[in-house]
């Protein structure tokens, strides 16, 4: 009897997700009642994924297993599936174990009313979280970018690493708790302002246990992100920035808001350890207490090498010691600024780890940040390789000095 549906399935490393996969796939293709098989393609995995195939290998006659003994990306694994079915007809499926997501609501009025339905005109799912956005779109600049993080088993985790891993960004280090849930923000867009409701899921859960040291230790730059938020890691910056500088790493550090509005000291005793911090204005403000953004500069470059404060429209200024730099912003036709400021950090990065000087990174800063705004959420804008490409083509020569 001929085969009527291939169901073709990828696998890294799913331990938390591929058997239910596979099992909801067995169910749907059941209830259609026609011949099928279902090819799990064994992408290279590191964890649990083989041994879980194999049990339900012996459970379900429908599964065939193909086997790709080392990763060689999402591409290729995809490719072999669909060479190896046989149906008539292909349905390919993610298995892939994909940090947090972003909903964002567009055309809502300034003012929310009560008890009372409120239409959105537009609405975007996309990639959330700063580190994450960071360094997707610092790996859609060209670097080579790993991410270590621990984020929950669902779908919402899924979603998030599928697009770091499509992004080029290594995430075979990220850790998943199939007990838990990964962090969502819903970002409500008003006409001249915006509210970010965000459950944060597992980001307090992060802790140095978390942390492949080796994998770390060899890389040549570190990106710390979120500093409130990482409860679990907060206690242990210092050391952990302190070890990171021994081994020879640079490190760059953007703190992001603290929901509690408390702003405690502690993040001063990590300045010190840091090469770049990336804050913006407010930031900047709430963390010395000065009610310029000149007088949070100065204050702030005593404690850090190279202080850079994001200004929004206004672009962004620098203290490296004594020196001070400024770039102005690009004009671009905004849709949202949602991720501008991690775009501008990604941007700014890339430029830095490519041996530019100051005043270049902070142009390279807010190109990045500008290209962020001209498309819905933190990362769209780079997902889309030919227009990307072309507004950065169109502004590489392009030096705004302030």
């Amino acid at each position: 009897m001929s085969l009527e549906v291939s169901l073709v399935a990828l696998f890294y490393n799913e331990e938390a997700s591929v058997e239910n996969v596979i099992r909801d796939g067995y169910r749907v293709l059941k209830q259609i009642g026609v011949p099928f098989e279902i090819v799990a393609i064994q992408n290279g995995p590191l964890d649990r994924t083989p041994e879980i195939l194999a049990r339900l290998k012996a459970e379900i006659e429908e599964l065939r297993i193909v086997v790709i003994p080392e990763n060689r990306g999402a591409g290729y694994g995809a490719l072999k599936g669909l060479y190896s079915a046989v149906g008539a007809d292909v349905i390919g499926i993610s298995g892939d174990g994909q940090v947090n997501l972003d909903l964002i609501l567009y055309g809502l009025p300034e003012t929310l009313p009560a008890e009372q339905e409120v239409l959105a005109n537009n609405m975007m799912v996309t990639l959330g979280g700063s580190s994450a956005i960071v360094a997707h779109n610092l790996a859609a600049l060209g670097s080579r970018v790993g991410f270590v993080s621990y984020i929950g088993g669902d779908a919402h985790g899924n979603i998030a690493l599928e697009r770091l891993a499509a992004g080029g960004v290594d995430v075979q280090r990220v850790i998943r708790n199939p007990k838990a849930r990964t962090g969502l923000s819903v970002i409500l867009q008003y006409p001249s302002s915006r509210t970010i409701l965000t459950f944060p899921g597992t980001i307090f859960e992060l802790t140095p246990a978390n942390l492949d040291m080796n994998y770390v230790g060899n890389s040549r730059h570190f990106h710390l992100s979120s500093f409130y938020l990482q409860r679990g890691l907060r206690p242990h910056a210092v050391k952990l920035c302190q070890q990171l500088k021994q081994q020879g790493l640079t490190i760059s550090f953007d703190p992001n808001d603290d929901p509690e509005d408390q702003w405690r000291s502690d993040i001063k005793d990590v300045l010190p350890y840091v090469d770049i911090f990336l804050p913006n204005a407010r930031e900047a403000k709430k963390i010395t207490g000065e009610e310029s953004v000149e007088g949070a500069l100065s204050q702030l470059a005593s404690m850090a090498p190279t202080v850079v404060v994001k200004l929004g429209a206004e672009g962004a200024v620098a203290r490296r010691g004594s020196e001070r730099f400024a770039s102005r912003a690009l004009q671009a036709d905004i849709v949202d600024a949602v991720g501008a400021g991690d775009s501008f950090d990604a941007g700014f990065l890339h430029r830095f780890l490519n041996g530019g000087d100051l005043q270049s990174c902070l142009s390279a800063g807010n190109i990045a940040g500008a290209l962020s705004t001209t498309r819905a959420g933190g990362t769209e804008a780079f997902r889309d390789e030919e227009y990307r490409n072309d507004f950065l083509r169109n502004h590489r020569d392009q030096k705004k000095v302030g």
